[in-house]
């Protein structure tokens, strides 16, 4: 039981974070476009249906501290959280950052925009309110996502 409530509470707060992250775009930018229609479906056999591939999407998970130590053992410098009581989805320390995604967890290196490996990229950005800031990670071209919460940092 006390997995299917952890469970409701990360996806409540995930959303809590996406939905800010989405009105303030759409506030600074307005409503997007509609892009280019999709091509008409062709029918086909169920067995081929099934192997057609679908992009799944990548938001980050919370981190447990054993998660952090195993990367930052002296502990981090900055966390970035969807709420102000949800754990870290993003920690930073030593020139780098720790990420989980689909139950891995990730180490980014630091880069001129944030931090990346390989396709994965996450970083932050200041927002007009100081209290809160974005997060935004893309996965090569197919993937990229907003989060609006708190990153805080202990210096």
């Amino acid at each position: 039981m006390r997995e299917l409530a952890d469970s409701i509470v990360y996806a409540q707060d995930k959303e809590i974070a996406e939905m800010r992250y989405l009105l303030a775009d759409i506030a600074a930018h307005g409503e997007a476009q509609p892009g280019p229609a999709a091509p008409a479906p062709e029918l086909e056999d169920a067995a081929k249906a099934l192997l057609t591939e679908v992009v799944a999407t990548i938001d980050p998970e919370f981190l447990t501290e054993d998660d952090i130590a195993k990367v930052f053992p002296d502990g981090v410098a900055c966390r970035f959280t969807y709420t102000k009581t949800s754990p870290p989805v993003l920690v930073t320390g030593n020139d780098g950052a720790l990420i989980r995604i689909s139950g891995d967890l990730v180490q980014l290196e630091a880069d001129a925009e944030g931090f990346a490996a390989d396709t994965l990229t996450a970083r932050i950005n200041q927002t007009d309110d100081a209290e809160l800031q974005d997060l935004i990670v893309t996965a090569g071209s197919e993937y990229t996502s907003g989060f609006r919460g708190q990153f805080t940092c202990t210096n």
